[in-house]
């Protein structure tokens, strides 16, 4: 069974050379998560997962593109513009709940999922 997510904030490319999301923030069955891209695309390419925005809405799925070589995560053309990822909240902004796990150097997370409130 794939599990779907509704992703509701990015976290954009830092100072290297892959110019993709370093991060998204997606929300299931009360659950919020903050997955790494490689982690996001690995799971959407196994099936176990699948990812959309919602926009006025308008949902929009989200797939796995490859650009020079390098898969990206994208949303499917739906009348909002190119791509509506990056135009979604940054997800660590100071209104939104801080996620358990290492992403602050309290540890590591080698599975790139960090949890945030709700359902754990």
């Amino acid at each position: 069974m794939t599990i779907s997510f509704e992703v509701v904030g990015i976290i954009p490319d830092g100072n290297d050379r892959d110019r993709r999301i370093d991060m998204i923030k997606a929300v299931h069955d009360g659950s919020t998560n903050l997955l790494h891209i490689d982690t996001a695309i690995a799971l959407q390419q196994s099936g176990d997962c699948s990812f959309y925005t919602l926009q006025d809405g308008q949902r929009a799925k989200v797939t796995v593109a490859h650009l020079k070589g390098k898969p990206h995560l994208r949303t499917e053309a739906d009348g909002f513009g190119p791509n509506n990822l990056h135009s979604l909240a940054h997800a660590l902004d100071p209104s939104s709940d801080r996620p358990k796990g290492g992403l602050f150097g309290r540890g590591t997370n080698p599975g790139g999922i960090f949890t945030f409130g709700g359902k754990s």
